[in-house]
C-alpha cells in the first residue's frame, strides 16, 4: 500500500492524471512515497488442558496431573492450589499433588496449571480430599498389678497426621486409679488394680479424631 504527501498545486494537479500515470508523477514529483506492508496474521491462541479433570482420594495419599500446552513452543506450566492454605496440601513442580495427612472433614480444592508463556491462559482440576483410614492399639492388652503398683501403656498410632493420643480409664470400680498423659496406669493403693481385667481398661484416643481408630 502506498501513502504521498503533496503540495496543494501537486494534489491539483494529480487529480486529473489516471492511476498509472498519478504513480509514476508520484516517483517524478519530489512527493514522499511511503510503502506500508499488512500487519502479520496474529498467532494461535495458546490453550492448556490438565488430566485428569477430577480426583477423589484419601489425606496422606499423592496423585499425578499431567498438562498439555498448545500454541506455544514453551510448554511449561506452573503450578498452584486455590486455596492456598496448610489444609490444602502441596504441589509440586512436576504435578505431584499430595493430601494433607491429618484430615477429620471432607474438603475440596482446585490445581491450576498457568501457561508459562501466556500466564492469561490456565486449566484446572477440581481435587476431592476424604479423611484418612486410621489404626491404633494399646499395649499391654492384659496385665494384673498389686495396689498401689503402676504399669507403662503405649500405643502404635498411625494415618492421622497428628498421632498424639489422649489417655482415659473405663472402669467399674469405685477406685480406678489414675493414667498419666504418659500413660503410665498407677492402681488405689487400697484395692488391687487390674486395669484390663474386670478392675478397668486403659483406652488412648486419638488427639486427630479422623478415619477409624
Amino acid at each position: 500500500m502506498f501513502f504521498a504527501t503533496a503540495t496543494p498545486k501537486q494534489k491539483h494537479f494529480l487529480r486529473s492524471l489516471s492511476p498509472l500515470v498519478l504513480l509514476l508523477a508520484l516517483s517524478t514529483t519530489g512527493c514522499n512515497v511511503i510503502n506500508s506492508t499488512l500487519p502479520a496474521s496474529q498467532s494461535p491462541a495458546v490453550k492448556v488442558a490438565l488430566t485428569p479433570g477430577s480426583i477423589s482420594i484419601h489425606a496422606g495419599n499423592t496423585a499425578q496431573l499431567s498438562a498439555r500446552v498448545d500454541g506455544a513452543s514453551n510448554t511449561g506450566v506452573v503450578w498452584s492450589l486455590s486455596p492456598q492454605t496448610p489444609e490444602s496440601g502441596s504441589i509440586s513442580s512436576a504435578g505431584i499433588y499430595t493430601a494433607p495427612a491429618g484430615l477429620s472433614r471432607q474438603i475440596r480444592i482446585s490445581v491450576i496449571a498457568t501457561s508459562i508463556a501466556d500466564s492469561r491462559r490456565f486449566a484446572s482440576a477440581g481435587i476431592t480430599v476424604n479423611p484418612g483410614f486410621g489404626f491404633g492399639s494399646v499395649t499391654p492388652q492384659g496385665a494384673t498389678i498389686p495396689a498401689g503398683g503402676t504399669l507403662q501403656y503405649t500405643t502404635t498410632v498411625g494415618g492421622f497426621g497428628n498421632n498424639s493420643v489422649t489417655w482415659s480409664i473405663t472402669s467399674t470400680a469405685p477406685q480406678p486409679g489414675s493414667i498419666s498423659s504418659s500413660g503410665l496406669y498407677s492402681a488405689p493403693s487400697s484395692t488391687p488394680g487390674s486395669p484390663s481385667h474386670g478392675d478397668g481398661r486403659a483406652a488412648a484416643v486419638p488427639s486427630t479424631p479422623s478415619g477409624l481408630w
